[in-house]
């Protein structure tokens, strides 16, 4: 496997490769390997909205069981 290295900001999800590596890449299947240099903030967004579904949560009386033939009449 032949090794290319080079440094590139990443813009809107998209990583720019240098014109110099333009041709040899252009046709190569490549395995891609991300190297940051600074640890990724840890995304809180989702524990946030799962936080907020318990605090609004509210008491079921009764629960119906039903069957299949329920579950799809129309």
């Amino acid at each position: 496997m032949y090794a290319v290295e080079f440094e590139s900001n990443i813009d809107n999800g998209f990583v720019k490769i240098p014109t110099q590596y333009k041709k040899v890449l252009q046709s190569n299947r490549v395995k891609v390997i991300l190297m940051v240099e600074n640890e990724p903030k840890e995304d809180k967004t989702n524990d946030k909205v799962f936080d907020n579904f318990l605090t609004h949560t509210q008491k079921v009386e009764t629960v119906k069981q039903i069957n299949r033939d329920e579950l799809h009449d129309r």
